[in-house]
């Protein structure tokens, strides 16, 4: 059996094949001058996701013209969602059989596919905000979730199946978020006067874009209709469930003022969850104090991770309490370089043992770094390292 990386690649390549025979033929069949028109309704095909197995294609097809509408006075705004219409497709790889999940376009994000391919999950706009959404494929039905009262979706929400594709995780907000964030934007766009102070902690602007990270994390369960609360309201820049299903760690904001070193940066603190249902499910915790100066991965399992911090190479699982440093000298203290020929050589080859943090394997054991010199392949566990890439 060839494996799911293998399948959805092929599932990908496919969908662009379409798409191009598709264009090429419109365009061999109609020789007549392009025309703004033309350019308004050529279609733009995506793969929005692909099921484990590789066999069901989530698509949009969109054009320039389903966007025509978007309120360029409101940029910046976090509560205002601009247009963005589309064709909401279901492709069948084995038949290539195409079926539409709507009789019109809508306006549709984060199209997830259960672990079994069995259903789908989606953000559908209505209105002002997005509702969750479930496709059974076997069906053809379409079940919006009924969330908590007073709740609704996070645009920016990042909808996650659990393994066994009972549960649906979903970031909320309370209702009274949209008019906050759209009453502090109207502040900073249409008073006669703003004033501000240096003594504010964050700039105007940086401290609106962050409301955006305001969100709950909850867990809709099929079979009952419940929704459960995972993760309490606070700034959450990202979340993710582990491969097992067992844990959620997230990324908490704890910038403390706008960083004008790094536009848009932050500060966060790992927290780490273990779901009920396990052994040692409770309160979240501290896994990563500060990911300030790092460049962070995580394994495909969810349960490992690695970091470069300083240039030193560090790795950790969520089972222990701190991560191991497997490259560099610990607690190295900097000295000032003199200028002559041997400092200079020590400072070249100091530079070769700075790596980063490229991309860890699915189990964590293995990590891909990189230096000046090129790519590396490091034992996560002993720092062991070999150059594949120059």
């Amino acid at each position: 059996m060839r494996h799911p990386l293998i399948r959805r690649f092929a599932a990908f390549v496919l969908v662009a094949s379409l798409a191009l025979i598709v264009s090429y033929v419109s365009t061999a069949q109609n020789q007549a001058a392009f025309t703004v028109d033309d350019m308004l309704d050529v279609v733009n095909y995506g793969a929005a996701d692909v099921s484990d197995d590789g066999r069901w294609v989530a698509a949009t097809g969109a054009t320039l013209r389903d966007r025509i509408g978007i309120d360029n006075t409101r940029f910046g705004d976090p509560s205002y969602i601009a247009p963005s219409n589309a064709e909401v497709l279901v492709i069948d790889t084995q038949t290539g059989r195409t079926r539409k999940l709507f009789s019109d376009k809508r306006q549709v994000r984060q199209l997830k596919w259960s672990a079994d391919g069995s259903r789908l999950a989606m953000l559908v706009l209505k209105g002002e905000v997005f509702e969750p959404v479930i496709w059974e494929r076997s069906s053809g039905n379409l079940q919006t979730i009924k969330l908590p009262q007073s709740k609704s979706a996070a645009e920016n929400s990042d909808l996650l199946w659990t393994p066994s594709g009972d549960k649906l995780l979903i970031a909320l907000r309370p209702d009274e978020w949209r008019k906050q964030a759209h009453q502090r934007f109207e502040a900073e766009t249409r008073a006669t006067v703003v004033s501000h102070s240096s003594k504010e902690p964050f700039l105007a602007w940086d401290d609106l874009r962050r409301m955006s990270a305001v969100r709950t994390v909850a867990a809709y369960d099929l079979k009952t209709g419940e929704t459960r609360e995972l993760i309490a309201q606070t700034k959450l820049n990202t979340y993710n469930l582990s491969e097992d299903g067992s844990l959620i760690t997230y990324q908490e904001d704890i910038t403390k003022k706008t960083d004008y070193d790094v536009i848009s940066g932050s500060e966060n603190q790992v927290m780490i969850k273990t779901l009920s249902g396990s052994p040692t499910s409770g309160d979240a915790r501290i896994l990563i104090k500060s990911t300030k100066g790092m460049s962070l991965v995580w394994s495909r399992d969810g349960r490992h991770y690695a970091y470069a911090k300083d240039g030193n190479l560090f790795t950790g699982s969520v089972d222990e309490r701190e991560a191991r440093q497997i490259s560099g000298k610990k607690d190295e203290k900097t000295e000032p370089v003199k200028d002559d020929a041997n400092n200079k050589d020590a400072e070249k080859n100091k530079e070769k043992e700075r790596f980063s943090a490229v991309r860890l394997s699915a189990k964590g054991d293995w990590l891909i770094a990189s230096n000046k010199e090129g790519l590396w392949l490091v034992d996560a566990n002993s720092g062991a390292r070999k150059s594949f890439s120059r």
